[in-house]
C-alpha cells in the first residue's frame, strides 16, 4: 500500500510540474487551449472524411464486383481466377497468383457449389486513392445465375513501365480468408451464419490455419488491440528506434495498465469463462459495423471508428480466432461446429467437448503467454503498473526532462 501511495504521489508531482507552467490566472482561453480544441476538431473531421471514403469505396467496389459477376463465366478449375480491373492489357501479378494457388492447394477438395474469384482493382484511378487506408479490402458474397460466389476484393498498384501488379499481402489475406473458409467447409449452419453476418467475419480474417503449423500461437495476443512492444514494431521511424533503444517505450508499457483489452478481456484472462464467451458473442464492433458495412460484405481490412471505446467496451478476439479453432481442434471437429444448425454455444460444446467460455479462455491464455507482456512483465495479467524498482531512476530522469521541456515551451509562448 505504501509503495502504491508513493507511486501515486510521484505521478501527481510529475503531472503538476508539467501543467503548472501552462496555467494562467486570467479566465480567458489561452492559445494552448485554442490549439488543442482546433486539433480535436481537425482530428474529428479527418476521421469523418476517412470513414466516408471507406464507405464510398466499399459500395463502389461492390457495384464493380457485381457488374463483373453479371458477365463472368463459370470457373472451370479448382483454383480461383485472379482478375484485374482498371489496368492496361497484358498486366499480371505472379506473386499474388502463386499465393492464391498455394492457399487452395492447402485447402484440398473444395465446395463445388461455391465459385471464388480474386478481383484486383487499380488503386491509382479512383477518387479514393488519395486516402492511404481508405480503400475497401474484403470479401463479397453474392448469388448470380443460380450459383454462389465469393469475391475477394483487393487493391493493387502497377508502377510505371512495369507489367506486374503489386498487392499488399495482409490485404490479400483479409480478403481471401472468408472465401477460403467457405470453400473448405461449405455453407455454415444457421446460427454460425448469423454470427458471421452480424460481425461481418470480424473474427475470421486469417489464413493461419492453412499457412501455419498446428501449434502456432499468435504473437499479437488474444485481443485485436494487443500488440507486441519489441523494437521491430517500429522499423520505419527513427524516433521510435531511439526511444526504444533508451528504454522509453518499455517504460511506457510498464506504466500502462492493460485497460485496452476491455473489462471482459481482462476478466477472461483472469479466468472468468463467461466474459470470454461475451467477447465472441457480443463484441461492441457488431453494433457499428451493421451501420457501415453491407451484410453481404465482410469487415474491411482498415476501418477506424474513433476513440470512443472505454474500459467497458467489449473488444472482439483477434481476427485469427477462427483460424485458431481450426488449428487447435482440427478440421473434422471444426467442420462439425461450422455446419451445425444448433445454437452457437451448443454447437461449440458438441463439436469441441467444452463450453464456449472454457474454450475461449484456454485459447486466450495460450495467446497471452506468447506475448511480450507475459514474457517480460508477468505471466498473470495485472490491472496496475508493473514498474520494477530498477526503473525508478530512469523514470525520474524522464520526468525531469518532461518538466524542463514544458517549462521551456511555456516561457517561449508567454514571452
Amino acid at each position: 500500500m505504501g509503495m502504491r501511495g508513493g507511486r501515486i504521489g510521484f505521478a501527481a508531482l510529475a503531472l503538476a510540474g508539467v501543467l503548472l507552467p501552462l496555467w494562467k490566472r486570467s479566465g480567458s482561453v489561452s492559445a494552448v487551449d485554442q490549439l488543442v480544441d482546433h486539433g480535436a476538431q481537425l482530428n474529428a473531421l479527418t476521421l469523418h472524411e476517412y470513414t466516408a471514403a471507406t464507405v464510398w469505396s466499399q459500395f463502389s467496389q461492390r457495384d464493380s464486383a457485381l457488374a463483373y459477376l453479371d458477365h463472368a463465366a463459370t470457373p472451370t478449375g479448382p483454383v480461383p481466377q485472379v482478375v484485374f480491373q482498371g489496368f492496361p492489357a497484358g498486366i499480371s501479378a505472379p506473386k499474388t497468383v502463386a499465393t492464391v494457388n498455394a492457399l487452395w492447394r492447402a485447402i484440398g477438395p473444395t465446395d463445388s457449389a461455391l465459385n471464388v474469384v480474386v478481383l484486383v482493382q487499380n488503386e491509382g484511378v479512383d477518387q479514393v486513392s488519395k486516402f492511404e487506408w481508405g480503400r475497401y479490402r474484403g470479401a463479397l458474397f453474392a448469388e448470380r445465375g443460380g450459383r454462389n460466389w465469393c469475391v475477394a476484393i483487393v487493391g493493387g498498384y502497377a508502377y510505371s513501365k512495369q507489367s506486374t501488379v503489386s498487392v499488399n499481402e495482409s490485404s490479400l489475406e483479409t480478403a481471401t480468408s472468408p472465401c477460403a473458409l467457405r470453400a473448405a467447409f461449405g455453407q455454415p449452419g444457421t446460427a454460425i451464419a448469423e454470427w458471421l453476418t452480424a460481425t461481418r467475419y470480424l473474427e475470421a480474417r486469417s489464413n493461419d490455419w492453412l499457412t501455419r503449423p498446428r501449434d502456432f500461437r499468435d504473437q499479437f495476443g488474444p485481443f485485436e488491440r494487443m500488440r507486441n512492444t519489441s523494437v521491430t514494431d517500429f522499423p520505419y521511424n527513427a524516433f521510435f528506434q531511439i526511444a526504444s533503444g533508451i528504454g522509453a517505450l518499455d517504460l511506457a508499457e510498464l506504466l500502462r495498465p492493460p485497460y485496452d483489452y476491455g473489462a471482459d478481456g481482462v476478466r477472461c484472462l483472469g479466468g472468468r469463462a463467461s466474459s470470454c464467451a461475451t467477447t465472441v458473442l457480443h463484441p461492441a464492433a457488431a453494433e457499428w459495423v451493421d451501420r457501415l458495412v453491407p451484410p453481404d460484405m465482410t469487415m474491411p481490412a482498415y476501418l477506424r471508428t474513433g476513440d470512443s471505446a472505454t474500459f467497458a467496451t467489449v473488444r472482439t478476439p483477434s481476427p485469427t480466432f477462427i483460424a485458431g479453432l481450426i488449428g487447435q481442434y482440427g478440421r473434422d471437429r471444426f467442420r462439425q461446429f461450422w455446419t451445425s444448425d444448433q445454437p452457437f454455444e451448443i454447437a461449440f460444446q458438441r463439436a469441441f467437448d467444452e463450453s464456449l467460455g472454457e474454450g475461449v479462455e484456454r485459447w486466450a491464455k495460450s495467446q497471452w503467454l506468447a506475448t511480450h507482456d507475459a514474457e517480460f512483465r508477468s505471466a498473470e495479467i495485472l490491472t496496475g503498473a508493473t514498474l520494477r524498482l530498477s526503473w525508478i531512476p530512469l523514470l525520474a530522469i524522464y520526468s525531469a526532462l518532461a518538466v524542463l521541456i514544458a517549462v521551456s515551451v511555456a516561457r517561449r509562448r508567454q514571452a
